[in-house]
């Protein structure tokens, strides 16, 4: 049985008083300045076992798809960048080896992802191939029992940061590009890997990389899943990737409506705290609406995962309304404050540069479109 909801309460609160004590402003300025993500919080997190909601009992967790969004939207209400860690562990990391993993790799990445040591990357976009991701280029042939890579990826975010890279290939050219790729498990200091940051108007302590694979080689035992099926793997953790991003998003959404309160209150014109002007009044309303939404439906979706019943349509319908309302959220929370929101020291500042991606990355909300009128065959 999953927990009742006082437990999910009593977990929500536990992480609150975490990230109140541990995520400060100090914190958050040195890993945006550094453009570095706060990895020992990630320990920290770890340390207390809350990780384990992302893992399957067998291998020493506690899976709980309710819990693990609730986990990413407090993470992120502290801090975009650490609900971010948790996420590409548990979601890039975690979900990938336990579905499509080895054995062997369970054995030896699954204790370690528990003790947040390691960071996972998805290594899927190239220069030709963005939306239409069955085009990748990167190709990886078999040489005995090895396999050597060669490609060009590009707006890998962390790679640069993470230790390993899920890498999409093409691993037989003479298949439909569907049923021709590969997904294989790369260190991300492998000789022969070259990468370089991109300077990215957000996201600033999680850049993205351009990516070069040359003669990279690996073991062929770490394709995950089946050779030439990669594509079912990539499809399959696209639904817990959006479940990530919308429980991240959904944090966000609440630390914008923390901000705008307090300055609301507080901020005075013409005599009187600008709350009490029904224009301002109006806009904190929206981004009330918009987190408190997100969070009904993030939480629906995680309940319908952990039943085993979510559809393709039930997916894109969620990213689209959550990832649109944080940046909806974060523009209003700029207007609110006006000249000092356009001051990029400023935290809503700092999330209208972050949500611009979250309506781009994992899908953007165009796609997500074609998924969701494509599930009524329109065109008969």
């Amino acid at each position: 049985m999953p927990p009742n909801d006082e437990e999910y309460d009593a977990f929500r609160d536990s992480l609150r008083s975490f990230v109140r004590q541990r995520v400060t402003r100090d914190v958050i300025d040195r890993c945006e300045s550094e453009r570095t993500p706060p990895r020992e919080l990630l320990r920290e997190v770890a340390r207390q076992g809350w990780l384990a909601v992302g893992i399957p009992e067998e291998y020493g967790g506690a899976q709980d798809y309710v819990a693990t969004a609730i986990l990413l939207e407090e993470l992120s209400r502290g801090y975009l960048a650490l609900g971010d860690l948790a996420y590409r562990v548990l979601v890039h990391g975690a979900r990938n080896i336990i579905a499509h993993g080895s054995e062997q790799m369970k054995r030896d990445l699954l204790p370690k992802i528990l003790d947040g040591d390691l960071l996972f990357v998805n290594g899927i976009t190239e220069p030709e191939a963005g939306a239409d991701a069955a085009s990748i280029r990167t190709h990886a042939v078999l040489d005995g029992d090895s396999l050597v890579i060669n490609g060009h990826k590009i707006w890998n975010t962390g790679m640069g940061l993470s230790d390993y890279v899920i890498c999409y290939a093409r691993t037989d050219q003479s298949r439909p590009r569907h049923r021709g790729i590969s997904a294989i498990l790369v260190p991300t200091n492998a000789s022969g890997l070259h990468m370089r940051p991109l300077d990215g108007v957000g996201y600033r302590a999680m850049p993205s990389y351009e990516v070069w694979y040359e003669d990279v080689t690996v073991p062929a035992s770490n394709v995950l899943g089946e050779w030439n099926a990669g594509w079912g793997v990539m499809m399959s953790h696209l639904e817990f990737e959006r479940l990530g991003m919308c429980a991240i998003a959904t944090g966000c959404c609440q630390n914008i409506l923390d901000e705008v309160v307090g300055y609301a209150r507080t901020r005075r014109q013409f005599g009187a705290p600008i709350g009490s002007f029904q224009a301002v009044s109006h806009m904190v309303a929206d981004i009330q609406i918009a987190s408190y939404t997100n969070r009904v439906l993030t939480l629906d979706y995680a309940r319908r995962l952990n039943a085993g019943v979510t559809t393709r349509r039930d997916t894109a319908s969620l990213k689209v309304h959550c990832t649109e309302s944080y940046q909806k959220a974060a523009d209003l929370g700029v207007q609110i404050f006006g000249a000092y929101g356009y001051a990029v020291e400023s935290t809503v500042n700092r999330h209208w540069r972050d949500s611009r991606l979250f309506t781009i990355g994992g899908g953007s909300t165009q796609i997500q479109k074609n998924i969701i009128a494509k599930s009524f065959d329109l065109a008969g």
